[in-house]
């Protein structure tokens, strides 16, 4: 009995083992190997700069006090429902929780290979359907789906492989919706999919509408089709309560989406929404199954559709295989061509990925068709012995060399050279096992194929991409040090002070390190930013594509008025010498601790009517002049413009602006500078690059604000010399006090501001991350400014009654106050939470009074058949009895 059901059970282990040991292969197979068998680890792009710090933040969340509704470290604090609706509801994701952040690299890797195990086994359970005969044949399909070239291009984006687990489940429940009239397992797999990871759930919704379609047109006939059909009408009402039963989670990140801005890749697909994407192979699509891989890096990739040489072959012997109907063949032709047409039609792409351009992974939805064509292929190897030989012959080698004709003229890539014999090879082998169908020597030859194209091509495309620097992996030992070094260093930093304020580094390990490393900072990047702070931020020449300031940390030459708005209280910072304005040092694990002096309360006492305060026109230097001077009252700017003289070189003046004269070299301004203790500043207004030099140091100056001197080590910039290329001239060329302005940002005006503000801060502390509290004293009427983000979502209490926040400057967060003291709470809670749980809860009730309405009328229906079959029997019987002759008695 026990080996009857391991035998049954080994197919499925192994469709799970198989996929999830050959990509633990391939990751062995890269640089040095991967940990704990090598020296690296899997950690690159947003596996690095994303996931690993919001895991750890998630950690944090378990084991400290946060929570999922508020993110403090989210630049300055923002909505986290869409933040951790699209990053952190994975099901796999409660590995991290029991484990040291030290590891978790390997716990990725980890995660990895039990999702890619995972897709396995649910593509074995959806294929197993459709046919039981062969089950350990099976596998190669779907260790094929596990292992498309998808899959490696996109597991540092570890959701999207939640998708692929889901997907086949779902498929199977319109099977069974389809064929026996029961949606249990379509309801529970779609709910689950968009609470676990809403972006994807958006699309395999849609990829199961078409999957639908095409399963209802199989079994009915078009004109058959109508709104009284019962399967329509139940996938229906059952689609309508996976969505119910999600809205727990699709509510407020809906609500939340309206107010944060995404990040697009608008470029990559053209100018023209109806015309076609961008690249040479938007030409052939189909070349994708058979190996062309195109551009091996992920912001402007094909769709990735090679998934094994032997499930393209099968795929096209799909649609000569003579015991598959007609009309069977152009529904699977019809399915194709529409994700054909989405990938080189912008518009459709659009609306495949939830009505925006996606930053990079242009083509997320591909899966799907894999997972189609990997379901045809299965479907013809079934009834491979119907496959027409002759017909078989005749199409690859012609295919072969029309395809090496495309190659060596437009794709050129080496690899499908090699492609070419393989496939060759492999239509000679199928040949025998269309003979003979149980040829199992024949089969292990095509399926080790299969294997061997995939593992050696997505070996290739991992080695190649770290080569090129695309996906450069991290030594393991590099993160184990990095985050006990500094989550130790940032432990002292809150040992020492334990107020609320918040910490930068003037160095980055990731985008996201305030998550990392645990302390409040403003750098963030993900596909979740509050709108209304980027926007801000923006003003204030701080935003570049959704990150702050620099990509190598926040920028340590940010105005000392803006690090003080803040409240940015301690720098980490590298080499740091004798300071100008900031310069006193924490002697923390040989790490310069930097305290700002002059680092505001996140909340405190400010003048009335903030919220009227209208700086939509004013620009950077002269938007923190007015800020200031509207919170504490003060009229001294803080910022003053200054004219430094300046020498020209190859230059006339033309209508005002600059012209050279020698249009073979380029000319020069040279502005000299004065000696001051004061920080200085220029703005550039060219949208165009400027190659400058500031004391001989090249750079590239862009539109935007700049700093010529270091608040942090005291060096002051002498001379800034910008070159004018000829090439690059406008109309008036550049005028020398419009296209550059100069500021000097004074130490006493910013003294005085810093004065006013402090004396009456809010001594804030923190509950949770959405529950804080603070006490505060007023010497006179006025508003409680907070250096968060104002939102719907909070609700403020003033000595334990509810009032209304406002909003000052078009973001902060302010709360009318009287004269005294007075305690205040602030709670958050996500718009929509409440209504979207209120909606999951009665589409809980009503999907289990409906599925229990269709149990008891089935049941009542079987009680009636076999009371009826009870009745004839007893008939019958009777008849039976009654024809009967009576024995004799002896």
């Amino acid at each position: 009995m026990k080996k009857n059901k391991l035998r049954r059970c080994l197919p499925y282990i192994l469709a799970f083992l198989v996929p999830a040991a050959l990509f633990f292969i391939i990751c062995q197979l890269q640089h040095g190997g991967v940990w704990p068998f090598g020296t690296m680890s899997v950690l690159t792009n947003d596996a690095e700069g994303q996931y690993i710090p919001f895991f750890t933040y998630m950690k944090n969340i378990a084991f400290g006090n946060d929570d999922l509704l508020y993110n403090l470290n989210n630049i300055i604090g923002g909505n986290a429902i869409g933040f951790v609706g699209y990053y952190l509801l994975s099901p796999f994701n409660l590995l991290y929780l029991l484990f040291n952040p030290n590891l978790f690299p390997f716990i990725f890797l980890l995660v990895t290979l039990l999702k890619i195990g995972c897709a396995g086994l649910a593509m074995h359970i959806f294929l197993m359907h459709h046919s039981r005969r062969m089950p350990y044949k099976t596998l190669v399909f779907s260790a094929s789906y596990a292992l498309m070239l998808y899959t490696v291009m996109y597991y540092t984006n570890t959701m999207f492989l939640d998708a692929m687990i889901a997907f086949p489940l779902i498929a199977l429940g319109i099977d069974l919706l389809v064929e026996r009239g029961t949606s249990k397992l379509y309801i529970v797999a779609l709910a689950l999919l968009f609470i676990c990871q809403y972006y994807f759930g958006f699309i395999a919704t849609i990829g199961a509408a078409l999957y639908f379609a095409y399963k209802i047109l199989l079994k009915n006939k078009l004109s058959q089709i109508n709104w009284r059909l019962p399967a329509l009408k139940q996938y229906i009402l059952s689609t309508l309560i996976s969505i119910g039963l999600a809205m727990l989670i699709l509510l407020p990140v809906a609500l939340s989406l309206g107010d944060t801005v995404r990040n697009s890749n608008r470029e990559a697909y053209g100018d023209d929404r109806i015309g076609l994407v961008d690249g040479t192979y938007h030409a052939l699509p189909f070349l994708q199954f058979f190996g062309d891989i195109g551009e091996i890096t992920p912001t402007f990739s094909p769709p990735n559709l090679f998934c094994g040489l032997l499930i393209a072959i099968l795929a096209v012997c799909y649609f000569i295989n003579r015991n598959i109907s007609k009309r069977e063949k152009q529904l699977s032709a019809a399915f194709i061509a529409i994700f054909i047409i989405s990938f080189v039609t912008p518009t459709l792409n659009y609306l495949w990925h939830g009505l925006t351009f996606p930053n990079a992974f242009m083509f997320r939805q591909s899966f799907i068709l894999v997972f189609f064509v990997i379901f045809l292929a299965y479907r013809c190897f079934l009834h491979i012995e119907a496959v027409n030989k002759r017909q078989l012959l005749l199409i690859f080698p012609a295919l072969c060399l029309a395809f090496t004709v495309y190659n060596t003229f437009v794709t050129k890539s080496p690899i499908f050279y090699i492609s070419i014999p393989l496939i060759l090879i492999s239509v000679a082998v199928l040949t025998l096992i269309i003979n003979r169908p149980r040829h199992t020597l024949a089969f292990l030859t095509l399926g080790f194929i299969n294997t061997a194209t995939l593992v050696a091509l997505s070996t290739f495309i991992l080695f190649t991409s770290v080569t090129d620097g695309a996906h450069e992996l991290k030594p393991f030992a590099e993160y184990s040090d990095n985050i006990r070094n500094f989550r130790n260093i940032v432990s002292e930093i809150q040992a020492y002070d334990t107020g609320f304020y918040r910490v930068e580094k003037n160095f980055q390990y990731t985008e996201n390190d305030p998550l990392l490393f645990g302390y409040m900072g403003v750098n963030h990047y993900s596909s979740s930013v509050n709108n209304a702070t980027m926007l801000f931020l923006e003003k204030l020449h701080m935003n570049r594509a959704g990150r702050i300031r620099l990509a190598s940390g926040y920028d340590q030459n940010a105005p000392v008025s803006l690090d003080m708005l803040l409240g940015l209280k301690y720098f980490l910072i590298s080499n740091a010498e004798t300071g100008m304005w900031i310069n006193t040092k924490l002697d923390l694990n040989d790490v310069d601790v930097i305290e700002n002096t002059y680092a505001l309360p996140i909340g405190f006492m400010a003048e009335k009517d903030l919220d009227q305060v209208d700086l939509s026109d004013v620009e950077y230097f002269e938007l923190i002049n007015q800020i200031f001077q509207a919170l504490s009252g003060i009229d001294t700017p803080i910022f003053t413009t200054f004219e430094p003289p300046f020498e020209t070189e190859n230059l006339k003046v033309v209508d005002g602006g600059y012209v050279t004269i020698f249009n073979d070299i380029n000319g020069t301004i040279t502005y000299q500078l004065p000696e001051t203790d004061n920080l200085l500043y220029f703005v550039s207004g060219e949208e165009a690059t400027m190659p400058a030099k500031l004391d001989g140091i090249e750079m590239s100056v862009y539109a935007g604000a700049y700093p010529l001197s270091d608040k942090i080590n005291g060096t002051l910039t002498n001379e800034l010399a910008v070159e004018i290329n000829p090439e690059d001239e406008t109309d008036g060329g550049i005028n020398a006090t419009g296209g550059m302005k100069f500021y000097e940002e004074s130490k006493d005006a910013l003294g005085e501001h810093y004065v006013a503000l402090a004396d009456e801060p809010c001594d804030l502390r923190k509950i949770t991350s959405s529950h804080l509290v603070c006490t505060v004293e007023a010497s006179k009427d006025g508003s409680l400014f907070f250096t968060l983000p104002n939102d719907d979502g909070w609700v403020a209490k003033v000595d334990g009654k509810t009032v209304q926040t406002k909003t000052a400057f078009d973001l902060f967060m302010t709360i009318p106050l009287t004269a005294g003291t007075h305690n205040i709470e602030l709670k958050y809670t996500p718009k929509g939470l409440r209504a979207g749980i209120f909606i999951s809860f009665v589409t809980l009730i009503f999907g289990a009074v409906y599925g229990a309405k269709k149990f008891w009328k089935g049941t009542l229906n079987i009680l009636a058949v076999a009371t009826l079959n009870l009745k004839k029997a007893q008939v019958l019987s009777a008849e039976v009895a009654r024809k009967k002759p009576a024995r004799r008695l002896l």
